[in-house]
Order: structure tokens, then sequence, then C-alpha cells
């Protein structure tokens, strides 16, 4: 009789542990949030550092006006009307013209 209930019990132990592992609240489900929550964290981590990059472009831009202008030139291609603008042809493969 002794035996039986420890097989019974050793059974529902058993059972019990494999609930714990693979059910939907179990340890694999808690494992994988954390993965996904460790993710999230460093995607937050990154977007919140280029909001920062970003406010201090929009202080700067704000505030001095040769960025502002720096800025439109390097994106837009503007030109001065007294400059003369060099255009260098890129090398070809092989050295030939």
């Amino acid at each position: 009789m002794a035996r039986r209930v420890t097989f019974i019990f050793v059974g529902a132990l058993l059972a019990a542990a494999i609930w714990l592992v693979v059910s939907p609240n179990g340890l694999y489900h808690v494992r994988q949030l954390k993965l996904e929550k460790a993710a999230l964290d460093g995607r937050i981590a990154k977007l919140q550092q280029q909001k920062s990059d970003y406010e201090a472009k929009i202080v700067r831009l704000s505030t001095d006006s040769s960025i502002v202008e720096r800025e439109i030139r390097d994106q837009l291609k503007y030109v001065r009307n007294d400059e003369t603008v060099f255009v260098v042809p890129e090398a070809t493969p092989g050295g030939g013209p």
C-alpha cells in the first residue's frame, strides 16, 4: 500500500512539474517574456538616445544660424552666388578614363 501511495505521489509530482514548465504561464513562457522584455528595454534605450540627440539638434538649430546654413548647404546642395563649385568625376574601376 505504501508503495502505491509513493507511486501516485511521484506521478502527481511529475505531472505538476511538467505542467509548471509547459503550461501557458509556465517557466518556458516566463523565460520568453523576459527575453522579449530585455529586447524591448534595449530598443527603448536606443529610442531615448535618439530623442535626446534630436532635442539637442533642435536647440542648436534654433540658436545658431550658421548651423542652419550648414544644414541647408549640406542637405540641399546650395551654394552662395560668389562660390565656385568644382565637380570631380568618380574614378572608374581599372584606372581607365
